[in-house]
């Protein structure tokens, strides 16, 4: 059995540095810029899910956690971003983009792994230079 509360660490460490790597101060941040951060950082969280094997009110639990530990959200708020994470990562359908982002989050967590933080710097820019252009700005 997995030791949660070491893993609510080390993902929170790993989101905290995301957050770092972005370049966004989050008492600046505007909604956009949040769910971005929540779904990469999702995407990353996710593998550590899977690696440690863990059961989805688990990871539903730890993804609870990093939204207001890592993101600040408010408890009803993380609950809302909680679940529009877990519905996406089931079916893509549900809401494209933010599908894509989970998934540059699970290709960032190999390059957090190996240490490769300007790739994922590079890969959060992308993300927000596309929805810039998405939206006409």
């Amino acid at each position: 059995m997995s030791n949660l509360k070491a893993l609510r660490q080390r993902i929170a460490t790993m989101g905290r540095e995301v957050v770092d790597l972005s370049g966004i101060e989050l008492k600046d941040a505007d909604g956009m810029q949040k769910e971005v951060l929540a779904a990469f950082i999702f995407g990353m969280a996710s593998v550590v899910y899977q690696k440690e094997a863990l059961s989805a009110p688990e990871g539903h639990a730890l993804t609870l956690h990093f939204l207001r530990d890592v993101l600040e959200y408010d408890p009803p708020t993380a609950a809302e971003v909680a679940d529009t994470m877990i519905r996406t990562s089931i079916d893509a359908s549900y809401h494209y983009t933010v599908h894509a982002i989970i998934h540059r989050g699970i290709d960032g967590h190999l390059a957090f792994e190996e240490g490769r933080r300007n790739d994922i710097s590079k890969s959060i820019d992308f993300i927000f230079d596309y929805i810039r252009g998405m939206d006409g700005g």
